[in-house]
């Protein structure tokens, strides 16, 4: 392996860096199998005609409430809805309904269908809103790591163009966590490259810092991520993102911030 490819694997690929992930995995599951055991739940509804176009959902008591749309990670290829049902009782809790949703996985499923899958999904539960009774003006998206791209995706989406009934805001907020925005630096990153099968033109379109419809409104970083994720998550520090004709600027570098999180808004 060539020192630059050492960079990329030391630098992107988690495994590397927490050798104990397994643990985190296992715990994952045993708490989502919990929570589906004992939380009201509608599981595996069909969003689209696919194995994989699947979805939970976790509803709130009452009608008219929120949607939170939680989009797993795992960088495309691994993990899967069911580990992350712990997601919504916290949210449920507090009178929000939520829906965790799965998509097919690298490799047997390209990077640009998946993107069209979180698509669908969000499209699914805005038009069945009020058999989910939820209110479709406060339906937001949120994921982490490959779901914190995909969450970044929807933003990014025509939503006229995929339904002309649908608003241009679909979403009306979206929370991104530790996500690749950036793929680029992935497409010679040897632990993911085969699987991932990006060209440079490709990468490009699936990048969100690459939409020049998406602005970045709050973009924090872990204080103990490496150098190339620390650019991968504040490319977006530019004076040109602002949010109600006001720029925003960081108080002190992102690389500082406490937690890795990103908030998005749509121009």
């Amino acid at each position: 392996m060539s020192s630059a490819d050492t960079t990329l694997e030391r630098e992107y690929n988690p495994r590397v860096q927490v050798p104990e992930y397994a643990s985190y995995f296992a715990r994952w599951k045993d708490s989502a199998q919990e929570v589906r055991r004992t939380l009201d739940a509608r599981l595996d509804l069909r969003y689209g005609l696919l194995p994989a176009e699947r979805l939970d959902y976790f509803p709130a008591a009452g009608s008219g409430n929120p949607l939170l749309i939680f989009v797993h990670g795992g960088y495309w290829r691994a993990l899967d809805k069911n580990d992350f049902s712990w997601v919504a009782p916290p949210y449920v809790a507090c009178g929000v309904s939520v829906a965790v949703i799965n998509y097919g996985l690298l490799p047997g499923t390209p990077l640009l269908m998946i993107v069209e899958q979180v698509r669908r999904a969000c499209a699914w539960l805005h038009h069945n809103h009020r058999a989910l009774e939820i209110d479709p003006a406060q339906i937001v998206c949120s994921g982490h790591s490959a779901g914190g791209h995909l969450t970044a995706m929807m933003l990014a989406t025509d939503w006229p163009g995929v339904w002309p009934e649908f608003p241009q805001r679909l979403l009306s907020g979206a929370v991104a966590i530790s996500g690749l925005f950036d793929l680029e630096p992935l497409t010679r990153a040897e632990f993911l490259r085969n699987d991932l099968r990006l060209d440079p033109v490709l990468a490009r379109a699936l990048s969100p810092a690459s939409v020049s419809s998406l602005t970045c409104l709050v973009a924090i970083t872990c204080p103990c991520v490496t150098p190339s994720l620390t650019r991968n998550r504040s490319c977006f520090w530019r004076p040109e993102f602002c949010c109600r004709g006001e720029s925003i600027r960081p108080s002190r570098p992102p690389a500082l911030a406490l937690k890795p999180v990103e908030f998005w808004v749509r121009r």
